[in-house]
């Protein structure tokens, strides 16, 4: 991980939920190896193996099959070492385990409150702009081109929006991006009401803004160009798919607002990964 990023970890690591489930399994294993008096199996896990599945808000782990070797146990039994003692969780729920394999997945609720944090998701200061990994602006313009009019289609909707009174957006000024205002609180979190995103292009996109954040914790091998063209992709499948004006306004307006929310995370994770400040 980069000088900038280590900077850049007390603004965005909150936003992570695998950077969430690593604390809690890192506790897990801390107990486990005070229970079994060999603290020096844990100083040797320096990577906990855990993955977002793709497409859904879901992460497995293998991490009882990389210890189980230590402790002389079945994979299996670690597994449901770590099941046990894995600690009651707002984030978190446990779905099964299956040939020592764990998987957990991100609560509704927890979702929800996540979305509310990246509709207003802090830009990077001047003196911490993310590394180059993350900027965009040297690499193809075959991959810019997509990232840009999906940056600017995010744009035009929310003002769209705005001028539909539908949503509220911080009043226009130059060289300034215009910030959600209303409604506050956003429509997934009123009367603790399931969330509305059903359709499966909603799922995916919401999976996708997850995994941009792990990214900027967790950076991935092969750079940013191929997740900042994963979020365009899901976005433009979520804007074929799910309607936001005509019927869905008139009678669901909250479903509408809704989608609009899920806009102004799309613009505010593009913003942060082009690395200015787009003018709207």
């Amino acid at each position: 991980m980069t000088g900038q990023l280590r900077e850049l970890d007390p603004l965005y690591r909150s936003y992570s939920f695998k950077f969430r489930l690593n604390q809690h399994l890192t506790q897990v294993l801390l107990k486990l190896s005070r229970e079994e008096n060999d603290l020096a199996a844990l100083a040797d896990i320096t990577d906990i193996p855990c993955l977002q599945v793709l497409g859904k808000w879901r992460y497995q782990s293998a991490l009882a099959l990389k210890i189980s070797g230590k402790y002389g146990k079945q994979s299996e039994e670690i597994a449901q070492q770590l099941l046990r003692n894995f600690p009651d969780s707002t984030d978190f729920l446990i779905k099964r385990v299956q040939m020592g394999r764990l998987e957990w997945e991100v609560r509704a609720s927890a979702i929800a409150s996540w979305l509310t944090q990246c509709l207003h998701l802090p830009p990077s200061p001047e003196k911490l702009q993310i590394s180059k990994l993350y900027r965009l602006k040297s690499l193809d313009k075959s991959h810019i081109i997509p990232i840009q009019y999906t940056y600017n289609r995010c744009v035009s909707l929310l003002h769209l929006g705005a001028s539909e009174q539908l949503i509220q957006l911080s009043p226009p000024l130059p060289d300034q991006v215009r910030t959600w205002l209303a409604p506050q609180p956003p429509p997934w979190t009123v009367n603790s009401a399931p969330l509305p995103f059903q359709h499966p292009a909603e799922i995916n996109l919401i999976a996708t803004q997850i995994q941009i954040m792990d990214a900027i914790t967790y950076p991935p091998s092969g750079g940013s160009s191929n997740l900042g063209l994963a979020l365009s992709e899901a976005f433009l499948e979520f804007h074929r798919s799910c309607r936001i004006w005509g019927e869905v306004q008139q009678h669901t307006p909250q479903l509408s607002q809704g989608r609009l929310g899920l806009i102004q995370v799309t613009q505010n994770l593009l913003q942060l990964m082009l690395g200015s400040a787009e003018k709207a």
